[in-house]
């Protein structure tokens, strides 16, 4: 029997671009998922572009539009309503290739009860600028992004979900707590999922470095020296780029 997958899709206010990211969902090669769209009530035409698609999931799409307290308590929530073996959550400007929950499916039944990720196709506006691939063993480093990520249920109910105490860096949290506790991941050699640039973390690139450091500090990879290092010298590139970009 094929395990059912649920796939997660947070959005405000995503009009131009939520379709893709549907399309993608709709178009998988494997057939038995379930799509969660929670939207955080959004003021423009989203939930009508939402709503176009429902004939092509018929019962399995669930849309909920409600405030929330932002991106990880959405995909907190999508979580909770997921009925899945497996989760994915792909953001709603970015998309998945056509073959990225087989080939996730494929890994998972060879291994059950894990972290299944593939590569990740990064553009800037619109062109492609890298393909990011991290193995295993460096996952602590510099983890791929959650769009790439699938888990397992059992992995989630058994180390908790997304810390509301990050605003900006709790995948990267959520990632090195899976490893603290010997979560298995396993790595696809493909592309499946793509990233665009732009979204709440880049915008926000000096307090989302700050998370990360301070993340790092928490799991025993930086000592606290090094965290206030890490994060004077983060501020400093910020204070003088801004200066910079006030000559211009």
């Amino acid at each position: 029997m094929k395990p059912l997958v649920s796939i997660i899709t947070v959005c405000k206010n995503a009009d131009s671009t939520i379709a893709r990211t549907i399309r993608s969902v709709a178009g998988q090669s494997y057939d038995n998922i379930e799509y969660i769209i929670i939207d955080a009530v959004s003021t423009d035409n989203t939930l009508a572009v939402v709503d176009s698609f429902r004939p092509q999931f018929t019962d399995r799409m669930t849309v909920i539009s409600e405030p929330d307290g932002g991106i990880y308590d959405a995909m907190n929530k999508g979580i909770q309503r997921s009925r899945g073996e497996i989760i994915g959550i792909i953001n709603s400007d970015d998309w998945y290739e056509q073959d990225a929950v087989e080939q996730m499916v494929d890994r998972y039944r060879e291994s059950p009860g894990g972290v299944y990720y593939g590569l990740l196709r990064c553009y800037s506006n619109g062109e492609e600028v890298m393909i990011k691939s991290v193995t295993p063993k460096f996952l602590h480093t510099d983890h791929v992004g959650h769009p790439a990520y699938f888990v397992s249920r059992s992995v989630y109910e058994q180390h908790g979900v997304f810390d509301m105490k990050y605003r900006f860096a709790s995948d990267y949290e959520l990632m090195l707590r899976f490893i603290s506790k010997g979560v298995t991941f396993r790595q696809c050699d493909r592309v499946v999922a793509n990233y665009s640039y732009g979204g709440v973390s880049s915008k926000l690139e000096k307090y989302t470095y700050e998370e990360y450091y301070r993340i790092r500090y928490q799991y025993g990879y930086l000592s606290q020296t090094g965290l206030w290092l890490r994060i004077v010298r983060n501020r400093a590139y910020f204070f003088l780029r801004s200066l910079r970009s006030l000559g211009n």
